[in-house]
């Protein structure tokens, strides 16, 4: 995992346990291709959470994706927060 994705680990501790953990790496590589094809697309995604033993974890990372991803006038990433 580069930089970016240790500080959404870091942020996702609240409701993930060990397993949830081993499974991040592929997450972050699929959820950066949606991204990515949110962009070349010209429109938004929405991220959510049904669980809420999850939401901080969810938040966490809408939040760093949000940083990265909605720059200028551009909402790509979108969370209910």
């Amino acid at each position: 995992m580069n930089e970016f994705h240790l500080r959404i680990a870091a942020g996702c501790g609240a409701g993930l346990t060990t397993d949830d953990t081993q499974h991040l790496p592929k997450f972050f590589e699929r959820l950066a291709a949606l991204n990515e094809c949110a962009n070349e697309c010209n429109t938004s995604m929405l991220i959510d959470a049904e669980q809420t033993y999850m939401q901080a974890a969810i938040d966490s990372l809408a939040m760093q994706y949000c940083r990265q991803y909605n720059v200028g006038n551009k909402q790509i990433v979108l969370n209910t927060f």
